[in-house]
């Protein structure tokens, strides 16, 4: 509903202020009515209750039965021998499930989701789960949404919403954007979304709704109310066990009919060895063998950052043969690269982790052009690096990585380079400038932007142009274009203003 409405008329709505937010008092009050900002989680289950849960399969059901009629026979030693197998193969599935859970658990502690929210007239960091309906949410590059929000301020603000609609394609939000009613979610420009990541810009907005309320939260209830469904290799043993209990059942049979044919008085005898060759053909292994397989699986994901909860699930995992989507055109990583670079008169591609020019490795830091080219991508750029990620804009990202895997210290060329002015990037300019002065004191203009626009600031021809379109056109993005269009121009102040608009001039 609140896609439909005027800003104005949200803020009314929810008996809110944009400008100063709820007060501190009308805060706790929503708290406690609408509940803390947490999504449902699924009832935990007794650690005895998920241990005998290990104890339910069909075949660990068999091999139970297997070793308690061992015992009755008098044939201990293959009765312990069985029990121990089964006793294993449940003990490590439930301390798997157990380590995973302790890990995810410990991600949550030292992921607390935060909130900046004005509160009061004060701009406050909360923890997200704090956030109520009607609280004015700061959002800033890099921010994960805490909540469903209608947008009251954007500025060149564009969300990353994949984890909601699937669209890898960052979304450009607009506040004054008004939707009718019955329009998909990734239509709604108006609106930003729990869980969804600001990618560029900034904005603010009043939230519309918290916890299960949120678009994230129908769709967790969604998956608390889905079936639990056997897993195909547990369907499979568990056919295979029917099967071998009927075989199992008619060998014993045979057995205890032929002994009793042979000689009528040995029916004791016949008895214990039918039962003994209907255990023989209990597989006592498979369970081991199939836990141990499906454990080594689990330390291969984890490796590779994947927490596996159960051990069922890696051979589901295994089993698709087939995924269906509603995502249009090509799946991708969502990840952006860059894969070739321009610069007058050369064509340089990125190739066993360097670049190389006619097959031969070129240098980035002795070789001027593409130094400089480097230099551009870094400093005309809003992208913020940490250890483990960029955040920003993913073409802006995708320049930071060219840069970092080439070996340059991001933070050090920044913090060299004290930015002066900027015009940010624009769907209308779809440019982006940045004046910086660098430690010698100079003054330096970067530009970065669509080809067709950056290319009308070019003194010179670049050769390479219409091949670049032409690769463009083959599918490379448009992300190294602006780079190699405009290199780092050394530039007298006066050249600097030029640049800009007459505004910023006088």
């Amino acid at each position: 509903m609140f896609h439909t409405l005027s800003a104005s008329a949200v803020v009314t709505e929810l008996t809110s202020d944009e400008r100063l937010g709820l007060t501190s008092d009308e805060a706790r009050a929503r708290l406690t009515t609408y509940g803390p900002n947490l999504l449902p989680e699924a009832e935990k289950k007794h650690w005895l209750a998920v241990l005998f849960g290990y104890f339910k399969d069909f075949l660990m059901v068999i091999l139970m039965i297997a070793a308690l009629i061992s015992f009755l026979v008098g044939d201990v030693k293959d009765a312990v021998v069985i029990l121990l197998i089964v006793v294993a193969n449940a003990l490590m599935g439930f301390f798997q499930e157990s380590k995973a859970d302790n890990a995810i658990a410990a991600l949550k502690k030292l992921s607390v989701a935060k909130a900046k929210v004005i509160r009061n007239g004060q701009t406050l960091l909360l923890d997200a789960k704090d956030v109520v309906p009607g609280d004015v949410l700061i959002l800033e590059t890099g921010d994960k949404i805490p909540a469903d929000a209608r947008l009251l301020e954007s500025i060149q603000l564009k969300i990353a919403e994949s984890a909601l609609t699937g669209e890898s394609k960052p979304v450009q939000k607009d506040q004054a954007f008004i939707s009718q009613a019955n329009v998909s979610i990734g239509d709604r420009l108006n609106m930003v979304y729990k869980d969804t990541v600001v990618l560029y810009g900034r904005g603010k907005a009043v939230v519309t709704a918290t916890g299960i309320a949120t678009e994230m939260g129908k769709i967790s209830q969604l998956l608390q109310h889905e079936d639990q469904k056997t897993t195909p290799l547990n369907s499979e043993l568990n056919t295979l066990g029917k099967k071998l209990t009927i075989f199992a059942a008619a060998v014993a049979i045979l057995i205890f009919f032929i002994i009793l044919f042979l000689d009528p008085s040995q029916v004791k005898n016949a008895f214990l060895t039918s039962v003994s060759m209907a255990i023989a053909v209990v597989p006592e292994g498979i369970p081991a063998v199939v836990t141990t397989v499906l454990a080594i699986s689990v330390a291969r994901l984890a490796r590779k950052r994947a927490i596996v909860r159960k051990l069922s699930a890696v051979e589901t995992l295994g089993a698709a043969s087939c995924i269906l989507t509603d995502k249009t055109g090509t799946l991708t990583k969502n990840e952006m690269t860059v894969s070739d670079l321009f610069v007058p008169g050369r064509d340089l591609q990125w190739q066993q982790e360097a670049w190389v020019e006619n097959g031969q490795k070129v240098n980035p830091h002795t070789d001027p052009a593409l130094r400089q080219l480097i230099y551009c991508a870094i400093l005309c750029n809003d992208a913020s690096l940490s250890d483990t990620q960029v955040l920003g804009d993913p073409t802006e990202a995708c320049l930071i990585t060219m840069a970092r895997q080439a070996g340059f210290d991001i933070n050090k060329i920044r913090s060299e380079h004290q930015r002066l002015f900027e015009l940010p990037f624009s769907s209308e300019t779809k440019q982006m400038t940045v004046v910086v002065r660098d430690a010698q004191q100079q003054i330096l203009v970067f530009t970065k932007g669509a080809s067709e626009v950056v290319s009308g600031y070019l003194t010179q021809s670049l050769p390479t142009y219409a091949a670049a379109a032409e690769q463009m056109a083959r599918g490379l993005a448009e992300a190294a274009t602006p780079a190699r269009a405009v290199p780092r121009i050394h530039a007298s102040h006066d050249l600097a203003l030029a640049l800009l608009p007459a505004r910023m001039a006088k």
